[in-house]
């Protein structure tokens, strides 16, 4: 805007607060509030006009240092003080207004959006301290309406006999103008605080349904013939600050609150990392907190970034720079070091948020992250992942938040509202509609998307009923149905997952035995021990048709050796880069009847291994490479009269004199050399990787 004065972020929060304090002291004298409570109020009001008189005298003192301005520190606490008073005064005598009985104009809707819109701009593009403290809104809301009014522009000879377009027409022009009436209140301090706290908010809710309408209706026009509801016919995905990007998710109330808390708490550098499986909303709860008017206060610059599959370094560091520079600077050409080099200087001064969104692996996030200047002034980074072992690798003080599915209840409640809005379900749709919410387990996009399919469907049984049906072929109750669809499997490489919610049922291990045909099986266990809590499962399901089992990164429960011990047909049992969970392994009661070879291959063995000469009846082969905790080889193994070889990768040589000895005891008694028995000094490094066939 022409002539408009630019104003630091010290100056700008500064007049946010004044604001804040005018309005609500305006406010106060307009209630009939009991005396005790003033005084408080009073008092409150009263410490935050010293804390600003301080901060202004400090900013006036350090004018002639440019460096001292962009600092901040002098404001830094303003913005939360702001949310806490609100919190406060709600009881007190804050109440939200009732808009339904304002009666808005029927006239040239069109005219009047128009004209709103221009209005929004002005105000957006004002240095006038009386619109900072709902500037952020004012931006939020214009961005909307306007992507709304270009795409019912679009459709509006279609208007007057499409029923649905109509009303989600009516409905934006009635938030129009609530918008209207609420910004013109809050402006002229008319019950300005009541709509500041509750009126504003809600009507931005109200907008983004309509938003999030017109979107389901795009996407569905894409899928059937192109899209006559795009406003821009645009390839690009849809970015997060986009006023068509979509908040689905419900029930995120407690998480955002939490990531919040550690968005602002502590002056070091913290990587807050959100960690789940794909369709669980990890990037949705990141934006729900990223557009946070609190936390775009909070930080001098913020900066989104999707990170590819395959990421291009160069290009991600120069789109954070674009972000988080001016328009006049974004034109730059140099090589990955001078990007980061550049990133560096432009954030050193700065509090700033960053969010890396969907990182793949860690050798990108270490990469990215070394980028960023790790100053003392409360800067954050935001890490979505699939992984948690990338959340682990980059963590610096805040524990990475593992995501949870939603509950039924969530699930329902998200369903109800993308399809019926504000109204309910009604009872003859209720059983059938719970029925498709459980084909979604628990998936925040899953609900969302047959959400957006349903809205457009007759609200009749039959229709849900010919949906719920059609679901069948892409769900599955459980993992039990999807495995017996392979009932001639022989051979299977698979890796188990641990689940990450400690409060599910301690009977999450895979039920292979459907696999009634199975001969051998690899499996890779894939532990989110970072979690914690997560209860062991009470039974281990294997196919008893098993002949050969592999199990790598495995920790190995008494349940578990029990199940393998059971296996009649086993003959090979191969056990790499594990641990034993109990100080003791014995395996005097148990029989692994059929087994010819065992093999343990960097296995963390317990102080104490009892061996009956009954446990292997019919071993023949027995090898256990870096296997340090164990100090000898049971002598029982001395005992089994079909035992051929013994091999023994050793480090401190006390596992091979062992296993010596006890070839020298058989040949002692037998008087024959019918056991060999080979001793190496070959291991891995700890730190050298290798395959899971290698420690097998």
């Amino acid at each position: 805007m022409e002539g408009a004065v630019h104003v630091n972020a010290p100056t700008a929060n500064i007049h946010f607060m004044i604001e804040f304090l005018l309005i609500t002291l305006t406010d106060i004298s307009n209630h009939s509030i009991p005396h005790d409570k003033l005084n408080d109020i009073l008092a409150h009001t009263g410490a935050l006009t010293r804390e600003i008189s301080i901060a202004v005298r400090e900013l006036e003192e350090s004018s002639s240092n440019k460096e001292n301005i962009k600092d901040a520190n002098a404001t830094a606490n303003f913005l939360p003080k702001i949310e806490q008073m609100k919190g406060y005064l709600k009881p007190i005598f804050l109440k939200a207004p009732d808009l339904s009985q304002l009666c808005f104009p029927r006239g040239d809707g069109l005219l009047f959006m128009n004209l709103l819109l221009r209005h929004l701009n002005d105000l957006f593009n004002s240095n006038a301290s009386s619109v900072a403290l709902i500037k952020q809104e004012i931006g939020i809301v214009k961005e909307d309406l306007e992507f709304l009014r270009l795409s019912l522009w679009k459709v509006r000879q279609s208007m007057d006999n499409n029923g649905l377009l109509k009303d989600i027409w009516r409905r934006a022009l009635d938030a129009a103008y609530e918008t209207e009436h609420v910004i013109s209140s809050i402006l002229g301090r008319d019950n300005g605080l009541s709509h500041l706290v509750f009126s504003l908010p809600s009507i931005i809710d109200k907008i983004k349904l309509i938003v999030a309408e017109i979107t389901c209706l795009q996407r569905e026009d894409i899928a059937k013939k192109g899209d006559p509801l795009d406003t821009n016919s645009s390839d690009e995905p849809i970015e997060p600050n986009s006023p068509s990007f979509v908040d689905v998710t419900v029930g995120f109330e407690e998480e955002a609150a939490w990531i919040i808390d550690q968005l602002m708490d502590g002056p070091t550098l913290d990587v807050i990392s959100i960690v789940r499986m794909p369709g669980l909303g990890k990037t949705t709860l990141a934006n729900k907190v990223y557009k946070k008017r609190i936390i775009d206060r909070h930080f001098n610059v913020r900066a989104w970034c999707t990170v590819p599959q395959k990421c291009n370094n160069s290009k991600v560091l120069q789109k954070i720079l674009d972000e988080v520079t001016s328009p006049k600077d974004k034109e730059r050409e140099g090589d990955k070091d001078d990007i980061a080099e550049e990133l560096r200087r432009e954030l050193y001064d700065k509090r700033y948020l960053i969010v890396l969104d969907d990182v793949w692996d860690i050798a990108t996030a270490e990469m990215l992250i070394a980028c960023f200047p790790k100053v003392e002034r409360g800067s954050r980074i935001i890490l979505t992942s699939r992984s948690s072992q990338v959340a682990m690798k980059v963590k610096c003080d805040s524990d990475p938040f593992y995501l949870q599915l939603l509950t039924p209840d969530k699930s329902w409640e998200l369903f109800e509202k993308m399809v019926f809005g504000e109204a309910s379900c009604s009872d003859g749709l209720l059983e059938v509609g719970q029925k498709i919410v459980e084909k979604c387990q628990g998936l925040p996009l899953a609900v969302a998307l047959i959400a957006g399919v349903m809205r457009r469907k007759e609200k009749k049984k039959d229709s849900w009923l010919e949906i719920l049906d059609n679901l069948k072929y892409f769900a599955f109750e459980n993992e039990e149905q999807m495995m017996k669809r392979f009932p001639n499997l022989q051979h299977l490489q698979c890796t188990i997952k641990e689940p990450m919610d400690p409060s599910i049922d301690c009977n999450w291990s895979p039920k292979l035995d459907v696999f009634t045909k199975l001969e051998s099986l690899v499996a890779s266990f894939e532990s989110d021990k970072y979690s914690g809590g997560i209860p062991p499962p009470r039974e281990y399901h294997f196919p008893s048709s098993l002949k050969e089992l592999r199990l790598y990164n495995c920790p190995l429960r008494p349940a578990l050796l029990s199940a393998i011990a059971g296996l009649p047909d086993l003959e090979i049992l191969g056990i790499g880069v594990s641990y034993f969970v109990e100080d003791e392994w014995d395996t005097s009661d148990d029989t692994f009847e059929s087994l010819k070879i065992l093999s343990f291959k960097n296995v963390h063995f317990p102080g104490t291994w009892q061996v009956d000469k009954e446990t292997f009846p019919k071993l023949e082969q027995l090898i256990l490479e870096l296997c340090n905790e164990l100090k000898e080889i049971p002598s029982a193994f001395g005992d089994i009269s079909s035992l051929k070889y013994i091999h023994v990768a050793d480090i401190n040589g006390d596992l091979g004199d062992s296993a010596i000895e006890i070839k020298d005891d058989v040949a002692a008694i037998t008087g024959e050399e019918r056991l060999d028995v080979h001793v190496s000094d070959k291991y891995y490094h700890m730190g050298e990787k290798v395959s899971i066939n290698e420690c097998l």
